[in-house]
């Protein structure tokens, strides 16, 4: 029944639900859903439908897909799926962590990692056309709520907001594309603190990082820089936002910038 509803709902010719609300329901394309629907049943047989003891079939591919998506786009509790879904708890739990798994198995070699030479003269293409030569990215944070932070950790996850948070920072590109994530620990309750514990720049330190060749106004770089609000410290590989430009020139390199910092949709509180 919770199948034939979901089917009716999104998938049959008669569908209820248009492309527009699939993707404001699920938070993704509907090509890229039936994409991940695909690759996870392909490598992971726990994705396919299966007989139960009775001989009755069992959950879905959809719905499978469906609750790990869900609970991840909006941090559904599990106990709220059985209504929903007709999934137990415990199958939730399983079926997330199935799911997170199955995702990383299939696509860290190809989203979970850093660019290579390739993709950096890509990057640096884009950037250059948008007016930022030697750009590779734009750095920031976002703080995620924590509402079952245990009682003994709030002090150490709270920040200004006073409410125990969970801090991401992130390097996303154009085209979201986000190669680097590193979540903050205990006592890391803004931007510049976990900003002081990341690896990013630790390739960077051991002389491992790509070596660029680019020049701006005359003078030669070959270290690529990112995009920054003007919270973090005043490093050649950091170039931050004006916080109020006071000549053209100025409010032109701000405007682009925001521009910029904008197609990526990194967005923090």
């Amino acid at each position: 029944m919770m199948h034939a509803n979901l089917m009716n709902n999104y998938f049959n010719p008669n569908l209820v639900y248009i492309e527009e609300d699939f993707r404001h329901h699920l938070r993704i394309r509907h090509h890229v859903f039936e994409r991940l629907l695909h690759d996870v049943q392909h490598v992971d047989p726990y994705f396919r439908q299966k007989l139960d003891r009775k001989g009755y079939p069992g959950f879905s591919p959809h719905q499978k897909v469906i609750v790990a998506l869900r609970m991840m786009a909006y941090a559904s509790p599990v106990d709220s799926m059985d209504e929903t879904f007709g999934m137990s708890e415990s199958t939730c739990l399983d079926t997330f962590a199935e799911f997170c798994n199955t995702i990383i198995q299939l696509y860290k070699e190809e989203y979970l990692r850093e660019p290579n030479q390739k993709d950096l003269n890509r990057l640096l293409c884009k950037a250059e056309d948008r007016g930022f030569t030697g750009m590779i990215g734009s750095l920031d944070c976002m703080h995620w709520n924590w509402k079952k932070c245990h009682t003994g950790w709030q002090e150490g996850f709270s920040g200004r907001s006073r409410k125990p948070t969970i801090v991401l920072e992130a390097i996303a590109l154009y085209d979201t594309w986000i190669w680097h994530a590193f979540f903050g620990v205990l006592g890391s309750q803004n931007d510049i603190t976990i900003f002081g514990r990341s690896p990013l720049f630790n390739n960077l330190t051991e002389v491992k990082s790509p070596q660029l060749d680019y020049y701006i106004n005359g003078r030669q770089y070959n270290m690529g820089y990112y995009f920054a609000d003007d919270i973090y410290p005043k490093w050649a590989t950091l170039v931050q936002a004006i916080p109020n430009p006071a000549n053209d020139a100025k409010k032109w390199f701000t405007l682009q910038q925001e521009a910029y910092r904008n197609d990526v949709c990194l967005y923090h509180t």
